[in-house]
């Protein structure tokens, strides 16, 4: 797949996000940038690349993943800084498409054994508005769960619901689909199911943790055990095969997933595990997005370029 610079200028690119909106353009690409913190990247014309809107921006200690919730309308943001700030939760408004920054708060970070707060790298919302989060450096998996209402968003204190099989770190998150359709040709009729499938870009490999709701009447025990994520029911993230070594990021389309190492920009294809390379040359890949479609604008697949390595 052929390549083209879409913006240029940026700093050590942590976490990107395509956000829809009601304005004219449609949507805008988000950044988590090193100097600016959050921002959005608004296109100047055909044939120019898209620059930072400075007063979208949102400095919270050094961003890197950020997630959409889009029941409840909210963006969280990871921080990765010495201060570990944990997680910035601020409303988005789609008629603007810009932040509303008078209403925002902070989740706070998990900590470790020792009370030091972790640097959080990766953070997804799962279609019942948990916010999953994880860190380099341990390869424990947390969630801050929905509130009582739609709208409410992701609150209260991180849960430890997870971790990578491996012990690894993570440094990004992304939510995918399966989708089981019902049968009705057995008896009783099976029911059909869509899982909440959390695609990880270890430090090691791409890891899978399906069906983190545990909504299949079967199970998957073979993989990572039985039953929604919980802290009595630990789950695992396991290296399914798809054979993808030191990925950087993650990203999910709706119907692909996609991991990006130092050079490639691979595609999943979740039926079947198998995988194909979508674009190459890169330089430490540290950030994937993908634009919705619509009927008249294809949809596009981002990726960060970081050859700093962070």
């Amino acid at each position: 797949m052929a390549k083209t610079v879409y913006t240029l200028g940026v700093t050590a690119p942590g976490g990107l996000l395509w956000l829809k909106d009601s304005t004219a353009a449609g949507g805008h690409l988000w950044i988590s940038d090193h100097l600016n913190g959050f921002c959005r990247l608004d296109p100047v014309g055909t044939g120019a690349t898209a620059t930072i809107n400075t007063g979208s921006c949102l400095v919270f200690g050094a961003t890197t993943q950020a997630a959409y919730d889009p029941a409840g309308k909210w963006v969280y943001i990871a921080d990765i800084s010495a201060k570990a700030l944990g997680v910035r939760k601020v409303a988005f408004n789609p008629a603007t498409g810009l932040l509303n920054k008078l209403k925002q708060s902070s989740l706070a970070a998990p900590t470790d054994a020792g009370g030091r707060g972790l640097r959080l790298t990766a953070a997804a919302v799962d279609s019942k508005g948990n916010l999953y989060v994880g860190n380099k450096r341990t390869g424990d998996i947390y969630l801050y769960p929905a509130g009582a209402t739609a709208t409410a968003g992701a609150t209260g204190a991180p849960r430890l619901v997870g971790s990578t099989e491996d012990g690894g770190g993570v440094l990004s998150f992304a939510f995918g689909k399966t989708v089981v359709p019902a049968d009705p040709t057995t008896t009783p009729p099976t029911p059909g199911f869509t899982t909440d499938d959390l695609y990880v870009a270890g430090v090691n490999s791409v890891l899978l943790m399906p069906d983190v709701n545990g909504v299949d009447p079967a199970g998957n025990a073979s993989q990572n055990g039985v039953g929604a994520c919980a802290v009595a029911n630990p789950r695992t993230a396991v290296d399914v095969g798809f054979g993808i070594f030191t990925p950087q990021s993650v990203a999910w389309d709706g119907t692909y997933a996609y991991a990006g190492d130092v050079t490639t920009l691979h595609r999943i294809s979740p039926a079947d595990g198998s995988v194909v390379d979508y674009a190459t040359g890169f330089s430490n890949l540290s950030a994937i997005a993908v634009s919705d479609k619509t009927a008249t604008v294809a949809r596009k697949v981002f990726g960060a370029d970081d050859p700093s390595a962070g």
